[in-house]
């Protein structure tokens, strides 16, 4: 009886843990925007214009800093004057501010993700290679 009554409450503890939801992180969908290819999203055109700078390590190559790439897109809405803005991605230099990589749009954000391809040390990127990164996501998962 000793033994039942020790056993009862482990079985017990056992099952309600067993029983928690494990929690499992979404995964980001990106959407791939080539370089002067203009895309329309909610009522804004967005173009990923040119790469302004590339200076990211490549791979199989040693650097003392990762780099950074800059990139300037254009957002166009009707009625309105084209807004270009800036774009860095990667390690910022302490005397650069901080790009915002999101856009607010009214029913969502949009998250610049990422540029690609990644430079490789025996190879060079041609600029029409290029690709701007997008997600979008709830206004709650910013």
């Amino acid at each position: 009886m000793r033994q039942l009554l020790f056993i009862l409450p482990l079985l017990f503890f056992g099952i309600s843990n067993a029983q928690q939801p494990n929690k499992t992180e979404v995964p980001i969908i990106a959407m791939k925007l080539p370089i002067k290819t203009p895309v329309l999203i909610e009522g804004k055109t967005i173009t990923f214009l040119e790469v302004l700078e590339d200076s990211r390590c490549p791979k199989g190559v040693e650097c003392i800093w990762a780099g950074e790439v800059k990139i300037l897109i254009s957002i166009e809405e009707k009625g309105l004057p084209t807004e270009k803005k800036e774009l860095i991605f990667g390690t910022s230099q302490p005397s650069e501010i901080e790009t915002d990589l999101t856009l607010e749009l009214p029913n969502y954000v949009l998250k610049f993700v990422g540029i690609q391809p990644y430079p490789q040390a025996t190879e060079s990127i041609k600029a029409e290679e290029y690709i701007l990164l997008l997600s979008k996501q709830n206004f709650t998962e910013k």
